[in-house]
């Protein structure tokens, strides 16, 4: 059995279409190289790459590296003791509220020997002398298969800085990709 539609509803149904798109583009994302497609000199561009703890030595190293899709990888095992974390200083305003979407999975991540018990994406934000006023994280160490998360925040009044930071400090293996960092607005709202 074969249905037909009438053009006129083809026409207003794409017109409707190119409509949206054209009122309501999609916002920019806040943050640089979200997607994790660029690379230079064994970093992210955009981000900073940098040991975030330490289990007794200077290493091995936890690595760090693009993987197919883009994505991030961030893997360690018991033998890592110098854990990196992956982060970026965003353009927020305090007292503005925002919303993080991202997409992330981990595999086999546990915590062994002198480990911290770290698996996250957080946003931090700090006062003007460098002391952390306000946190949100995620926990990831549970996301099996490629999961989307969203995250929101608002910096709060006192906040003269806000980084995204990524880290593993424990044995596994933690993938984030597709990172989009929005202002909420009415269309997307706060809560």
């Amino acid at each position: 059995m074969s249905h037909r539609i009438g053009t006129s509803r083809i026409v207003g149904a794409t017109s409707l279409i190119l409509f949206t798109a054209a009122c309501c583009p999609a916002q920019e994302s806040l943050l640089s190289n979200g997607d994790f497609a660029h690379w230079q000199d064994g970093a992210p561009q955009g981000w900073t790459v940098e040991v975030g703890a330490r289990n007794g030595a200077e290493s091995p190293v936890s690595e760090v590296k693009p993987m197919v899709g883009p994505a991030l990888m961030m893997r360690g095992d018991q033998a890592t003791m110098a854990w990196r974390s992956v982060s970026q200083d965003v353009a927020v305003t305090a007292g503005d509220r925002y919303r993080l979407v991202f997409e992330a999975r981990s595999k086999d991540v546990r915590r062994q020997g002198r480990q911290y018990d770290n698996c996250y994406l957080g946003v931090m934000s700090f006062d003007a002398r460098g002391k952390r006023v306000d946190m949100e994280i995620e926990d990831l160490s549970a996301a099996r298969t490629w999961r989307e998360f969203e995250l929101k925040f608002a910096p709060p009044a006192n906040s003269a800085k806000t980084d995204v930071l990524i880290f593993l400090s424990k044995s596994g293996t933690l993938n984030l990709r597709n990172l989009r960092l929005e202002e909420a607005i009415s269309d997307r709202p706060f809560r």
